[in-house]
């Protein structure tokens, strides 16, 4: 699990900084991220009139949010599953 988690976070940070360095293409991201689209597409709905940095961080705020739930939900599963006490 330890390795799954700084998966999420090591890959958030470098969108993150990739975004601050201005190297991301973010309709790219969108184009070829389903889980970043539709969460970026949420957040242009929501806060129309936000900067896109702002409307690509809370995207990825979100994005992040969703993979540690997804990530937590899976191993509880896993644990009563597998009847693990321990």
């Amino acid at each position: 699990m330890i390795d799954r988690v700084d998966e999420i976070a090591y890959n958030t940070a470098d969108l993150d900084d990739a975004m601050e360095a201005e190297l991301l293409d973010v309709d790219l991201l969108v184009r070829e991220t389903p889980a970043f689209a539709t969460s970026f597409a949420q957040v242009q709905e929501t806060f129309p009139d936000a900067s896109r940095t702002s409307q690509f961080n809370e995207a990825l705020k979100r994005v992040l949010d969703y993979l540690a739930t997804d990530l937590i939900t899976e191993t509880k599963r896993l644990i009563g599953e597998r009847a693990i006490h321990s």
